[in-house]
């Protein structure tokens, strides 16, 4: 009987398979696979809305950037190319019409100018206490103090009249005045005719002389071509 020496490799030692010949061979050929086309029937089976024209992309080299970043440079406005700020902003607008004020004056507000005011014939206290002398009078004026004097005799001299200037002139406007308020019809008409020849009539126009029915004066004249003045004596109302 035959005696066999225990092998000294272990009993269960690691195998390791050996290459196919095969795969030798083919493994140079698995870089350059085509997976394209499993794609191609994998979206298919997807279904209809995953089918879409393949779109070529296009080879991104240097010349090809630089192509695409000249086009698109060709595009901006020419402030951006140049990095120029807008010529709007440099536009030399004219200076305002009217400038402000310096700091140290007021500002001057343009009014229009006011028309010109009416035309008053005021009389001093002097003028107005000292008794006029009738004799220097017209003729149709000292007849019309003779009535008045003669009428307020007959009546009473508790009434009060006033004195009422009026003026209306083309450029000067119209104007309407109460000059004085005095009891009695002789007193106010005294006062009409010194207001009216002295502050009132012009030489070179003629007056005209009237009376109220109450019995005051009404004296009428121009000022001047184009103005018209009148003094009347009414009865004061209450």
């Amino acid at each position: 009987m035959a005696i066999i020496a225990p092998s000294r490799s272990p009993l269960y030692a690691p195998t390791r398979p050996l290459p196919s010949p095969i795969l030798r061979r083919a493994s140079p050929s698995l870089l350059n696979l085509d997976c394209s086309s499993d794609l191609r029937t994998y979206s298919r089976s997807l279904g209809p809305l995953t089918q879409r024209p393949s779109v070529p992309i296009p080879r991104l080299s240097h010349d090809n950037l630089h192509r695409q970043h000249e086009d698109q440079r060709s595009i901006l406005p020419e402030a951006l190319r140049s990095h120029v700020p807008d010529a709007s902003a440099n536009v030399n607008w004219p200076p305002p019409s009217h400038p402000p004020p310096a700091p140290h004056q007021p500002p001057v507000i343009h009014c229009p100018q006011p028309s010109a005011p009416p035309v008053h014939f005021p009389m001093s206290e002097q003028q107005r206490s000292s008794t006029p002398d009738i004799a220097t009078y017209p003729p149709a004026l000292r007849d019309a103090l003779e009535q008045s004097s003669r009428q307020e005799n007959q009546s009473t001299t508790s009434t009060l009249y006033e004195v009422i200037q009026y003026t209306d002139g083309e450029y000067r406007g119209k104007s309407l005045e109460t000059v004085a308020v005095l009891r009695g019809i002789h007193s106010a008409n005294l006062f009409a005719a010194q207001l009216f020849t002295q502050h009132v009539a012009t030489v070179g126009f003629e007056m005209r002389v009237a009376s109220t029915e109450e019995g005051g004066l009404d004296l009428r004249t121009k000022v001047d071509e184009s103005t018209d003045a009148r003094v009347v004596v009414v009865e004061k109302s209450i």
